[in-house]
């Protein structure tokens, strides 16, 4: 992503604003590669970086369909113990129990 903006009176344009490994440098150093001031970003500094770069946030994940969002709520510990319980009655020919009927 490039982005053209005014520092100091200069046109600076088609310079990267990203910066590999910015955990690893220095913050001033950071700051230059940016081309950002220690007291933060002027309004104008901010709108034309908005429009060069764009907003400042995490895509939105992607949604589960209904029937998985439905099976998500069986997926719970109990339930697979109740659930083969059932089957462990009705292997062992149990029906009213594994079906957890009462008579």
């Amino acid at each position: 992503m490039t982005q053209t903006s005014k520092t100091s009176g200069n046109l600076v344009s088609n310079t990267p604003l990203s910066v590999s490994n910015p955990h690893a440098l220095l913050a001033e150093d950071v700051l230059n590669k940016l081309r950002g001031q220690q007291d933060g970003l002027t309004a104008a500094e901010a709108g034309d970086r908005l429009k060069a770069v764009g907003p400042n946030q995490l895509p939105a994940p992607p949604k589960e369909g209904l029937l998985k969002r439905f099976f998500k709520h069986f997926n719970d510990i109990l339930i697979y113990i109740l659930l083969f319980a059932g089957v462990a009655k009705a292997f062992l020919g149990h029906w009213v129990d594994a079906g957890g009927f009462w008579p």
